[in-house]
């Protein structure tokens, strides 16, 4: 059973990033993906991509793919506390979904993980930047700089690697410790 405690801010900040519909299912949610480097939140639209580090903990690898409905009903709930996120384990032999429980204030909420494999993500974080120029769409750029915030950053830093690369989007928070990125594509010219 995964039983791990989730900052409200981030996850109202990494689920900002998963679109509300899309004909592709694993992306109306946000991923906990956990291993030998830690915990992590993830979501992506296909164009930004939000990453945060919730634990520094080793885990066994594991992913759970929550959907943002279950998401967005703890949010309106959620203050300035932590989410509990509860996974029920498969029994020997059993296939199919398992149960996410998320709770918080006393309140708590379930469904059914989404199915299927969520995208490496690990795999569009550039490694080396060399900083040249792209151009991004104001939307795009906004969602950056909303996610950053709702994080309490001060300072944002975008790096990028030219008109065919991701940019990475760097954040310094006074109130979060943790490593979290911002990925974001570049406008096709």
């Amino acid at each position: 059973m995964i039983d791990i405690e989730v900052p409200t801010t981030v996850l109202k900040a990494v689920s900002a990033v998963a679109p509300k519909k899309d004909a592709r299912e694993y992306l109306v949610s946000v991923c906990l993906d956990m291993g030998a480097d830690g915990a992590h939140l993830v979501a992506t639209d296909g164009v930004v991509l939000a990453a945060v580090k919730i634990s520094a903990e080793s885990f066994p690898p594991e992913s759970v793919t929550i959907p943002v409905s279950l998401v967005t009903q703890v949010k309106a709930k959620a203050k300035n506390e932590f989410v509990r996120v509860v996974v029920q384990d498969r029994e020997p032999g059993e296939t199919g979904a398992r149960k996410i429980m998320l709770a918080v204030g006393g309140a708590e909420y379930s469904a059914a993980e989404i199915e299927g494999t969520y995208p490496d993500w690990r795999r569009v974080i550039p490694k080396d930047l060399a900083g040249g120029v792209a151009v991004f769409a104001p939307g795009v750029v906004r969602k950056a700089m909303q996610f950053w915030e709702s994080l309490g950053a001060g300072v944002v830093e975008i790096m990028f690697n030219g008109p065919e690369c991701v940019a990475r989007v760097e954040g310094r928070c006074s109130a979060w410790s943790e490593d979290a990125t911002f990925i974001m594509m570049p406008c096709r010219r």
